[in-house]
């Protein structure tokens, strides 16, 4: 959210650069229902934040990118 602040701050529209950011998300566990639920979670977060904070309009610019790391 800083980051995005920030490009918002500095005169970029966020639709121009909302779909590029990523985010890694880690680490992930064995717990399957776990982890599917934190990045559906993180997923409906990011989504609003992007509509309602900074007032993206393109699809694309609600939809986060992540990576995530298995623990072993």
């Amino acid at each position: 959210m800083a980051y995005v602040q920030a490009a918002v701050d500095a005169g970029l529209k966020v639709d121009d650069f909302a779909p590029r950011p990523g985010v890694l998300l880690q680490p992930a566990t064995n717990n399957v229902f776990q982890e599917v639920a934190k990045f559906r979670a993180a997923r409906r977060m990011w989504a609003k934040f992007m509509k309602e904070r900074f007032g993206a309009e393109d699809p694309k610019s609600q939809m986060i990118r992540f990576h995530t790391q298995t623990g072993g």
